[in-house]
């Protein structure tokens, strides 16, 4: 029903009208972006947005990687670049139906990050798409199911608000929490918080559980697999 078109990141426009490519910062890998593959270009970008693996985070050389991997049809370049679009980073314009389109690529190839950040778009009703509870579900269960923590907490959430079959679950909620905190998810950390703090999902209420520790921003919101 939504009409996917292909864009040639190797160049500056794009049918969703695009900006400019911003100034190219080198980062210095192993190896250079011009002999990695199209996955290992996502995977390094990923490390360039998230400041891990001991690099400085750079946004414009991330989205750049992102660019270059798209450009090749990687499911997970173009799920990258689109939460890049989506929050507006590395010099690119926030741009959510930019972001819905590259999702839509992405998951179309079953990559469970792209599933998750789709369902979530149908789960918020965002991109341009009307809110799609059936739709979110469908994308978020095959997501979880290849083990995504993204996939994995925003499906629990579906659970905690009636929103699978029109029944509240919240020991499933608080199964798929545990799934994804395991994987250092802080979104999923803070749910089994709340889920503690209220005694829900055949948790011991403890009011002192209202997050679980998270003191950082951790990969698994962007992480670095399919």
């Amino acid at each position: 029903a939504y009409e996917i078109k292909e864009c040639d990141w190797s160049s500056d426009v794009c049918s969703s009208d695009l900006s400019p490519s911003a100034p190219v910062l080198r980062p210095q890998p192993l190896e250079t972006p011009g002999t990695m593959t199209a996955h290992q270009q996502a995977q390094l970008g990923i490390l360039l947005a998230t400041g891990a693996g001991g690099k400085v985070r750079n946004d414009v050389e991330a989205v750049r990687l992102f660019r270059l991997s798209a450009g090749q049809r990687n499911a997970l370049g173009q799920a990258y670049l689109g939460t890049m679009y989506a929050k507006g980073r590395g010099g690119l314009p926030r741009d959510e139906r930019e972001a819905l389109r590259l999702y839509q690529l992405s998951a179309s190839q079953g990559n469970a990050f792209g599933q998750a950040q789709l369902g979530r778009m149908f789960a918020l009703g965002a991109g341009g798409v009307p809110r799609d509870d059936v739709q979110a579900v469908e994308l978020l269960i095959s997501s979880a199911a290849q083990g995504n923590p993204v996939g994995q907490v925003e499906l629990g959430r579906m659970y905690a608000e009636g929103r699978v079959g029109g029944i509240r679950d919240y020991r499933e909620a608080v199964r798929l929490f545990r799934l994804s905190a395991a994987q250092d998810d802080s979104l999923a950390q803070a749910q089994l918080g709340k889920m503690h703090a209220e005694g829900r999902g055949g948790l011991r209420r403890d009011r002192k559980s209202t997050r679980l520790n998270s003191s950082h921003i951790p990969l698994s919101r962007m992480p670095s697999s399919a």
